[in-house]
C-alpha cells in the first residue's frame, strides 16, 4: 500500500488585520506526507513508514512568538500477529526514527525519537 498527501496554503500571517492585530495561522504554508506499508501474509508481519516534512512559519499566539524551523522526519512501524488463538497483534511505531530533533511549535520543547510498543485484540 502506498500514501501520500500535501497541503499548502499560500499565505500564513497577515500583518494588521483591518488596522488592528496581525493574525498568525501559527500552521506551515506547506506540509508533505508519503510513506507506504507491506504485508507478509504467511508470516503474520506488517512492516511500513512515511517521511514527514513540514515548511517553516511564524507563530504568534498569546506569549508563544517566533519563527518555527521546517523539519522532515522518518516513521517506522512493524507489526506482528502473533501465532495464538485469538487475534492478537505486537505493533511497534516509531516516529521521528533518525532522532532528528525539532520543534512543532514556539516555546514547545525539541521533540527527538519516539516508540510506542503495544499489544492489541481484535474480536
Amino acid at each position: 500500500m502506498l500514501m501520500g498527501n500535501f497541503s499548502y496554503v499560500d499565505d500564513s500571517f497577515f500583518k494588521s488585520v483591518d488596522g488592528i492585530a496581525d493574525i498568525a495561522l501559527n500552521a506551515p504554508s506547506t506540509k508533505i506526507k508519503m510513506g507506504g506499508s507491506y504485508v507478509f501474509k504467511e508470516r503474520g508481519l506488517r512492516l511500513g513508514g512515511q517521511l514527514r516534512y513540514s515548511g517553516s512559519f511564524r507563530q504568534d499566539s498569546g506569549v508563544y512568538v517566533g519563527d518555527v524551523d521546517s523539519y522532515a522526519v522518518l516513521d517506522l512501524n512493524i507489526g506482528y500477529k502473533l501465532p495464538v488463538e485469538r487475534d492478537l497483534r505486537l505493533t511497534l511505531d516509531v516516529a521521528n526514527a533518525l532522532d532528528n530533533s525539532h520543534r512543532e511549535f514556539a516555546g514547545a520543547p525539541e521533540i527527538g525519537r519516539m516508540s510506542f510498543l503495544q499489544l492489541g485484540a481484535s474480536f
